[in-house]
């Protein structure tokens, strides 16, 4: 029911040349001279390229984590029919990782259905869905094995997020995208 919904999300940022000051210019020139090499002219810009996923929620809406999309120039919004659109960063809240991106194209949209985390316990089911890589709906299944779990436990201070813990594998390019119940609405994002 869930899995049209989800999209894979591609991102661009464009990276910038160095900017060298006059005491890495001497420090530079002595290098080069030494190796032979052409260092300062081999740093042009470039794109650093990033994947996650994410889910519609409502016309056109799509949620994601904030990480997924945070300083990119450009983002790309598959569906899972193999269309692609341009997206746009509605919000973000990097505090709570999430952020809310705009489809720029005309529906109609598959949307997931959102569930109530309040009434999830431990020992649910939990499905995660993602595209890793930009393969379509992988879907990973577990239980909620702990609520409430305060990320400062994780090592993360710079957040304020009270997780909902599952052994269903999360895997690299999941993040952003749903965690289902059994009835297949949606009661967290992958991170």
């Amino acid at each position: 029911k869930t899995g049209s919904s989800v999209v894979t999300i591609d991102t661009q940022r464009y990276v910038k040349r160095r900017q060298f000051t006059k005491d890495s210019e001497l420090f530079f020139d002595q290098f080069e001279r030494f190796f032979g090499l052409d260092l300062r002219n081999n740093s042009q810009q470039s794109i650093e390229r990033g994947q996650g996923s994410g889910f519609i929620f409502e016309d056109g809406l799509v949620m994601t984590n904030a990480h997924v999309v945070n300083g990119s120039d450009r983002v790309i919004i598959g569906l899972n029919n193999g269309k692609k659109f341009k997206g746009k960063l509605i919000g973000q809240d990097l505090f709570t990782d999430l952020a809310v991106l705009k489809i720029e194209g005309k529906g109609p949209w598959p949307k997931a259905k959102l569930g109530d985390s309040a009434k999830v316990k431990v020992g649910d089911w939990a499905i995660a869905v993602g595209n890793p890589f930009g393969l379509e709906n992988t879907v990973t299944l577990g239980i909620i094995s702990n609520l409430k779990r305060n990320v400062t436990q994780l090592g993360i201070y710079d957040k304020k997020l009270e997780l909902i813990q599952t052994d269903a594998a999360i895997n690299p390019g999941n993040s952003g995208g749903p965690l289902l119940n059994i009835n297949g609405e949606v009661i967290g994002i992958n991170t």
